[in-house]
């Protein structure tokens, strides 16, 4: 075999920030929704006054929000900012069905009121422990402060959709990932340590072939796809599919939904593992990796190296490479 490829996961993987990597697991899977039963009921008499039909449409979590929204209202949660954000589009939405004709004076006081509206009405209807004192602050410098994550509300107003972007402090969004962590592994059935081992193939060998193949220098053709998927195993039991990321230089994985496949080695054969890397984590974190999209990074640096694993035992390292777009390991000196 010729014309072997290196593999540069630096260059191959998409890079991820441990910030986001730790939120992933809790505040990014987060359902706001349910932190805020009947938020939308204390607006129905106002909606009855204007005959607006009005729904939640979305309610979610995120790691930023859009850069240079040109309505932006600030406050402060115990002293922590919090910014409620617009785009032009919400806005005429919200304004056509309240104020159709005000001046541009009158439509900034509307708003500034539905905002303060707003704040009161996610205050009443929180369902969690306390959070503490929400006012509304109309001296705010809400554009430079530090902010570490938001939820996007979406409301349905009328058959035209409004997305209200509030913006959350770094204590606020610690303690909403630290709720939803809490409300999640109430059920975790992990115990103590455990290992995990990132595959990328697994082989079928003839018992007596194995020599052949953990030979020094030897070229083998894995026979798939040059990729960035794994398969994530606990002991010999693969738990899910992942995809490889770069978490600052280490590496990581997200979580992929689904089953994870479970390739069968034929029978008399000899099951040789191609393996990134090994890790050892918390139980409760494993616990906190059931669902698609969690994502988790290692303190393994990047590189191009794998082991060839029988049995959980290593028996070669090789250098991961590719061949006419698959993936190939080319088996090194010990």
């Amino acid at each position: 075999m010729t014309s072997l490829d290196s593999w540069d996961p630096t260059k191959l993987l998409k890079g991820v920030s441990a910030h986001e990597v730790n939120l992933s697991r809790g505040f990014l899977r987060a359902q706001p929704g349910s932190w805020f039963p009947g938020m939308l009921a204390q607006w129905g008499a106002l909606f009855y006054t204007f005959g607006v039909e009005a729904k939640v449409s979305e309610i979610k979590p995120v790691l930023s929000i859009p850069r240079g929204l040109p309505y932006a209202f600030g406050a402060l949660m115990d002293d922590e900012p919090l910014g409620v954000f617009l785009d032009d589009d919400s806005a005429r939405v919200i304004l056509e069905v309240l104020t159709p004709e005000s001046s541009p004076g009158a439509s900034s006081v509307v708003l500034e009121y539905l905002v303060r509206r707003l704040l009161v009405t996610l205050g009443q209807s929180w369902s969690g422990p306390s959070l503490g004192n929400l006012v509304y602050d109309p001296d705010s410098k809400i554009r430079d402060a530090v902010l570490h994550g938001g939820i996007k509300l979406g409301i349905r107003v009328n058959q035209q959709t409004a997305i209200i972007w509030i913006a959350l402090g770094p204590s606020l969004v610690a303690q909403f990932d630290k709720l939803w962590r809490k409300q999640e592994g109430s059920g975790a059935f992990y115990q103590g340590q455990q290992e995990l081992r990132i595959e990328i193939a697994q082989l079928g060998v003839p018992p007596t072939e194995i020599p052949n193949y953990v030979k020094p220098k030897t070229v083998i053709d894995l026979e798939i796809p040059v990729n960035d998927t794994a398969i994530v195993r606990n002991g010999s039991k693969p738990l899910f599919a992942a995809r490889l990321i770069d978490v600052d230089g280490n590496f990581g994985f997200e979580v992929l939904p689904g089953t994870p496949p479970t390739p069968v080695v034929p029978e008399g054969m000899t099951r040789i593992g191609i393996e990134i890397l090994t890790t050892n984590l918390d139980g409760h974190v494993l616990a906190e990796l059931q669902n698609g999209g969690a994502m988790f990074g290692t303190e393994t640096p990047l590189d191009d190296k794998v082991s060839l694993v029988v049995g959980g035992e290593r028996v070669a390292r090789a250098k991961l490479c590719s061949f006419e777009g698959r993936f190939a390991v080319a088996v090194m000196a010990s």
